[in-house]
């Protein structure tokens, strides 16, 4: 029960971080977050790995102006056992007038496992799926 608890107040805590951005700014805050936002990069909502994110971005060399969007979507271990429990994420982002979609995955701490296109997109040096 505490587990669906949670994931519905997840659900609202992002569904009110896209309002607040669709009202044309995001709530106040601190510390990573904010370095985040000093990036430039088009996040949803607020997201615990938007930093290694922006970092990994950076050093690929794809720039604040070259992303559309950038999204978030979880990797849960499936165990019928106990819980389901998050393991790791997958960061989607959308770039500029170029079809596809580049993959940042990580660990459920946000560290970067790999990088990789798909969907047609092509981009030197990243493997292509």
């Amino acid at each position: 029960m505490a587990r669906r608890i949670w994931r519905t107040a997840t659900v609202g805590m992002v569904a009110a971080g896209l309002l607040a951005g669709c009202q044309g700014g995001r709530s106040g805050g601190s510390g990573a977050a904010d370095n985040v936002l000093a990036l430039g990069y088009p996040f949803g909502a607020r997201h615990e790995c938007d930093t290694r994110v922006a970092n990994e971005l950076q050093a690929r060399g794809i720039t604040p102006e070259a992303v559309d969007a950038i999204w978030y979507q979880e990797q849960e271990r499936v165990d019928t056992r106990r819980d389901d429990r998050v393991v790791g994420y997958l960061a989607h982002v959308r770039l500029v007038d170029r079809p596809g979609l580049l993959v940042v995955e990580t660990d459920a701490f946000c560290l970067i496992r790999q990088v990789y296109t798909r969907d047609g997109l092509e981009l030197p040096g990243i493997p292509a799926f």
